[in-house]
């Protein structure tokens, strides 16, 4: 009996020790801040205002997207 309870205490303390890495493997990884979401004018995809083209009130995908739109609305 005495083996038997042994066997067990052993096991909890290395579940315990085992789960205690694991939560310091979570904690070390940097979280990513968070980050602003705008919306293409000309396609209406949305995506990270740092990865965006324009500024302002009209954010764009890509170049080409901003290009087109601003030749589209020029007239």
């Amino acid at each position: 009996m005495a083996k038997l309870l042994l066997l067990i205490l052993v096991g909890v303390i290395a579940y315990k020790w085992w789960r205690s890495k694991q939560v310091d493997a979570r904690t070390d990884e940097p979280s990513r801040p968070v980050e602003n979401m705008v919306r293409c004018k000309q396609c209406g995809v949305y995506l990270p205002q740092s990865d965006a083209c324009g500024g302002g009130a009209a954010w764009f995908c890509s170049a080409e997207h901003e290009r087109e739109f601003h030749a589209k609305n020029k007239n």
